[in-house]
């Protein structure tokens, strides 16, 4: 079986060394002759369509058995940074004269197969083997990965460490933690009347679940020459300034995951002063200096659990299970007609009987197996819940496990 020994960062420049190495007990097996690893390449997110595989490659293996392989080379011809801004409609919109952006095949999501091939005798056919034994395509997977068009340079290692450019916090890259994509200082001289942009990191957790936000909006702080505070603005990445974001819902994962998420990993930020008025923020006169940061998204709030506050009955139903099996016992949980949760342990063949309320009952065990109805049990009333969604933005969403569910207003937020 095949197992990896090294694999890239979540997130690297496709300008470095994306280099993956795994092993095999069959590389150093004498019996297995004319032994190669086959690695299939795919720049969609672990797709197994043929449309998403790009590269094929078949790697001999060192004297220890381990291969070896570095995809950059092939990874840096499939992104660049044409500078025509996709966020905009029309795709003409030049990313330098935007308020927001992000650009076509900017950043990629890969992943690699792994198999092997040889032969069972020293002039047989080669055949191809997954990886864990079988004959046929390489199916050992590596991690997801993402690419984006950027260089790492020689002093930062083996590997590149993206963690300075994960937006954190609710705000962030206004201290030395959470930067922008840029190894440019931290000041720049910045002409009025000059177009000038951002990169940032705009992190999508659909794969791998990093410490990195969805960008949310910008804060422009302008400062005089005694350093006092003029004004400020605030901009927003929404679709509207042809940034990512739908509106300006403070959470993320409020629509749909768009099909470019990829694209969208990277967003930039107009920041000259021409900029400013695309954003709708006016440069004041007698600025000297102003400040750029960027602000997070949050998590979506959790509602509160939904508290019981009165009874009012349920329809409760008298239940019959016969349990076929010979050692196993079936355990189902479920309402008894007063609205208390309880669970019934029924032998290996014998016979339950219980009331519950209609639709409550749940298996604990596996399989599932049909109940049999056999009427109501006597008039009850079941339970009336209250919950308080205070969120502005998010409905709440309760499961319940009873019939019948009150939904009331309250403090004037419909549920």
């Amino acid at each position: 079986m095949i197992n990896f020994l090294a694999q890239p960062n979540t997130i690297e420049p496709s300008y470095s060394n994306l280099v993956f190495q795994f092993t095999s007990t069959g590389a150093t097996d004498p019996t297995k002759y004319k032994y190669r690893y086959v690695v299939d390449v795919f720049v969609s997110e672990g797709s197994d369509e043929i449309d998403g595989q790009i590269a094929q490659l078949k790697i001999t293996p060192s004297s220890e058995g381990w291969g070896q392989v570095d995809i950059s080379q092939i990874l840096k011809n499939y992104t660049h940074s044409k500078p025509v801004n996709v966020g905009c409609s029309g795709n003409t919109t030049p990313l330098h004269t935007s308020a927001w952006g992000y650009l076509d095949k900017n950043m990629l999501v890969y992943s690699i197969k792994v198999g092997e091939e040889y032969s069972t005798t020293p002039n047989g056919t080669i055949f191809v083997y997954n990886g864990y034994g079988d004959v046929g395509e390489p199916d050992v997977r590596s991690n997801v990965g993402y690419t984006y068009n950027g260089v790492k340079e020689w002093y930062n290692g083996k590997q590149y460490d993206f963690t300075p450019y994960y937006l954190t916090g609710s705000t962030g890259f206004n201290s030395g933690v959470c930067r922008f994509m840029t190894n440019s200082p931290r000041s720049r001289w910045i002409r009025v009347g000059d177009y000038s942009t951002l990169a940032a990191l705009n992190w999508f957790d659909t794969t791998e679940d990093l410490d990195s936000r969805q960008v949310y909006s910008a804060l422009f702080t302008f400062y005089d020459s005694n350093n006092n505070v003029i004004t400020s603005g605030r901009t927003y990445n929404t679709y509207d300034l042809c940034g990512t974001r739908p509106f300006c819902n403070y959470y993320d994962h409020f629509w749909d995951t768009p099909t470019n998420w990829y694209e969208q990993q990277v967003v930039y930020l107009g920041v000259g002063t021409p900029n400013l008025e695309e954003h709708g923020i006016s440069f004041p006169d007698n600025t000297q200096y102003y400040k750029v940061e960027l602000e997070a998204t949050l998590s979506q709030p959790t509602p509160n659990p939904p508290e019981p506050f009165d009874f009012e009955g349920c329809s409760c139903h008298q239940y019959e299970l016969f349990n076929p099996s010979l050692e196993a016992l079936i355990s189902i949980s479920y309402l008894d007609c007063l609205g208390v949760e309880q669970t019934i342990n029924i032998a290996p063949e014998a016979t339950g009987n219980w009331c519950a309320c209609q639709n409550t009952n749940i298996f604990l065990t596996s399989p599932e197996y049909t109940l049999t109805d056999m009427g109501e049990c006597d008039a009850c009333i079941c339970k009336t819940y209250k919950v308080v969604n205070s969120d502005p933005d998010f409905s709440a969403i309760i499961l319940l496990r009873y019939v019948r569910v009150k939904v009331r207003l309250v403090e004037g937020h419909y549920l």
